[in-house]
């Protein structure tokens, strides 16, 4: 999916600043942080074999356990 300029619009429509862009709390650390979760998040589900919070995969950590 493409990032259009109307998404990107949208995303900078509170930001005023360089600062607000590039600071410790700006857009561009927010949009790294959240793909980044995402892309892991991703990562464990494949691995694991089981989405979070799934009741399967606490079935499977009970078996392992005993």
């Amino acid at each position: 999916m493409p990032i259009t300029p109307q998404v990107l619009d949208e995303l900078m429509k509170d930001y005023k600043t360089p600062e607000d862009m590039l600071g410790n709390n700006g857009l561009l650390q927010q949009l790294t942080k959240a793909l980044i979760e995402r892309a892991l998040e991703g990562e464990m589900t494949h691995h694991l074999g089981y989405p979070p919070h799934d009741t399967a995969g606490e079935r499977l950590r009970q078996l392992t356990q005993r």
